[in-house]
């Protein structure tokens, strides 16, 4: 009889905590299920649409109510009429550059989360604008605060001055940011701007570059294979076309590039005997196309 209670017990045991686990990861799954949704139709599908179609229609009203109550201080009327006056022409898709997420969940079944992201924008007259953004896309203790918590707009110059120097001086403490600068903000002889692997970036010309040896996919690969400094890189195969402190590429067809990942982490003029190579890309305008050295295949 003990032994027929015990087992009983047992049994009944096992069935609770796997009830109860059950239970768990089914709420587990659907909380973040949730959240995924969110972020795909909040985040994506209304925000960012809701936001070109104000900035196109140069409706400050409607960026507003886009914004979230929470930086109703950190903003001006200035600031918004200048977010949508920076914009010449008519926007067209935007090109996503990368998306940063991060969400936090609490108890209760309530929920808050945001995301961050940097994209470039291209417009009807092939302008183009690096935007970053901040969105708290689901705020279930206060829904007024659902919206943009911060937005950053810089025009191709600016973005370009930025990705070669990696030089910032506006206030973090704002919730809109606009800047603009021009050809003669960019370092000497790099005057036009293209966009490398979604980024835009300084750009010279190849006719205007001195090349000792010829760049190609080969010939980078032999000399990667024996060293991996990224100056005598430079001065065995010339400067880049395109200059960056995360990403310098050289043009190797009409649209193709061998982009390099070096070891500096502040500006492209911090540059010293020490910088070291870590890899070697093919990118093209908008994306990184494969893997050049280390081949990992």
């Amino acid at each position: 009889m003990k032994k027929t209670l015990f087992y009983i017990l047992v049994l009944a045991l096992i069935f609770s905590f796997s009830s109860c686990s059950g239970l768990f990861n089914d709420l587990y799954r659907q909380a973040y299920s949730r959240l995924g949704e969110l972020h795909e139709d909040d985040a994506i599908n209304l925000y960012i649409p809701k936001l070109l179609e104000a900035i196109n229609k140069k409706d400050t009203d409607k960026v507003k109510a886009l914004l979230s109550y929470e930086v109703r201080d950190k903003y001006t009327d200035q600031d918004v009429q200048a977010l949508v006056d920076i914009f010449t022409g008519e926007l067209e898709n935007p090109c996503p550059k990368e998306w940063i997420d991060s969400s936090s969940l609490s108890g209760g079944g309530k929920y808050v989360a945001t995301t961050s992201s940097n994209w470039v924008f291209i417009s009807s007259d092939d302008s183009m604008y690096q935007i970053s953004f901040t969105i708290k896309y689901l705020d279930d203790y206060y829904p007024r605060n659902e919206g943009f918590e911060y937005i950053c707009v810089f025009d191709k110059y600016r973005e370009a001055y930025f990705n070669y120097y990696s030089e910032t001086n506006f206030d973090n403490n704002k919730a809109i940011i606009v800047e603009t600068a021009s050809p003669s903000d960019l370092p000497e002889g790099y005057q036009e701007v293209r966009r490398i692997n979604g980024d835009i970036q300084c750009f010279k010309p190849e006719e205007e570059i001195i090349r000792p040896n010829k760049v190609s996919e080969e010939a980078v690969k032999v000399f990667l294979n024996g060293n991996q400094n990224y100056l005598e890189f430079v001065a065995h195969f010339g400067e880049p076309n395109s200059k960056s402190w995360s990403q310098p590429a050289w043009q190797i067809g009409k649209d193709k590039y061998i982009t390099i990942g070096n070891d500096n982490f502040d500006s492209y003029e911090s540059i010293s005997d020490e910088t070291k190579i870590y890899g070697a890309y093919l990118a093209n305008a908008d994306i990184r196309t494969g893997d050049l050295w280390p081949n990992e295949n």
